[in-house]
């Protein structure tokens, strides 16, 4: 065997070497920088990698951390409904919606989930695991989900009030005024989140996910609807005034160190006799 066919032979595996030590060297380097652009760059290298799936898996990771930021940032309804429509089953997609459940519920229980909760538990984890409960008010079974076929769009969150008025003398000064407003509607289904997808609104589902509710008050033989809401909510009024529902009491808000805007509970009902 001749020299040159020596060095042809063992140039080739050489080069493979190579090629093998600079993908690692640049994976590694793209991880150290854990960058869009540094995975990016990582594909367009080694476009044939076994790691372009890792590559692409991270650069996913890091598109959704930077629009949660920006949805946390923003803090809005319409902010968190953007973000759960590209990342439904998303690292913060329980996040979102409690957030947005949160807003709907007038920013009261954030605020009662972070009194609730134990040394080194979060109002978050509060709030979930009180909405994966099988009993409760406030559970996911309570709920009722408008699907397009693409997902979930609106949800209704509801309950049957209890027969009888609820005691106020012990409780805290800020329930007082909601527990009287709800003495007010014993034997009703209660509505207590409604929401929609930012572009999913003003296409008719809040009106009939109330008309589904509806028709399980009427199952259950109930006499009617209720709501309470503040009096700063206008869209929300709003909607119930359009389906059908009619204020027939106030009570003034008690805040405590709780900030919102409004000065007054509402209570619109709708009688299903």
């Amino acid at each position: 065997m001749s020299t040159r066919t020596l060095v042809t032979l063992f140039a080739v595996p050489l080069l493979v070497l190579a090629g093998c030590s600079r993908e690692k060297s640049d994976w590694r380097s793209a991880q150290a920088a854990d960058t869009q652009e540094s995975y990016e760059q990582f594909i367009g290298s080694h476009p044939d990698s076994s790691l372009v799936t890792k590559a692409r898996e991270r650069l996913g990771q890091l598109a959704e951390e930077k629009d949660w930021r920006t949805a946390a940032e923003t803090d809005t309804v319409d902010a968190y409904h953007q973000f759960l429509s590209q990342y439904p089953t998303g690292k913060w997609a329980k996040e979102a919606q409690l957030r947005i459940d949160n807003f709907a519920g007038e920013g009261m229980p954030y605020y009662l989930w972070k009194r609730m909760a134990k040394q080194g538990e979060t109002a978050r984890e509060v709030g979930q695991s009180r909405a994966e409960r099988e009993q409760g008010s406030f559970s996911y079974r309570n709920a009722i989900v408008a699907d397009d076929d693409g997902g979930a769009v609106a949800a209704l969150v509801g309950y049957k009030v209890a027969d009888e008025p609820e005691p106020t003398d012990d409780l805290p000064p800020m329930f007082v005024p909601l527990q009287e407003l709800e003495n007010l509607i014993c034997s009703t289904w209660y509505v207590n989140v409604l929401a929609a997808y930012p572009d999913h609104r003003n296409r008719g589902h809040g009106g009939r996910l109330l008309h589904i509710a509806e028709h399980l008050a009427a199952d259950l033989r109930l006499k009617g609807m209720s709501v309470i809401v503040s009096n700063t909510n206008d869209g929300a009024r709003r909607l119930y005034e359009r389906t059908g529902y009619s204020e027939i009491a106030r009570r003034p808000m008690v805040k405590e160190d709780w900030g919102n805007e409004g000065t007054e509970w509402v209570l619109p009902t709708k009688s299903l006799a």
